[in-house]
């Protein structure tokens, strides 16, 4: 699984040790996965966020087509991660408004 990405101008090749961003999740469990900064929500673990990754996911596979895009239109928080990630994960895409 080798990605091409671009890094100080220059594209060059990487290689994951992992098949997703839910597979690297999965293998983290209870490390802090997301500490959100100047606010008191505790943190979320890479187990926490795997599970609400995959309600999002099974969410989206019912009630969106495979060709969808998701608009996204909120504050940068914990659940723009969540949903973002979890569409990105499942193939579909982000629309930022």
């Amino acid at each position: 699984n080798q990605w091409t990405v671009i890094k100080n101008g220059e594209e060059k090749e990487f290689s994951p040790n992992f098949s997703s961003i839910l597979n690297f999740i999965e293998q983290n469990d209870n490390a802090k996965a997301i500490i959100p900064v100047g606010s008191n929500i505790k943190p979320i673990t890479y187990k926490d966020l795997a599970s609400l990754m995959r309600k999002t996911i099974a969410f989206f596979i019912k009630h969106l087509k495979e060709q969808d895009s998701i608009g996204l239109l909120m504050d940068n928080k914990p659940e723009l991660l969540v949903l973002s990630w979890s569409a990105w994960s499942s193939n579909y895409k982000t629309v930022p408004l």
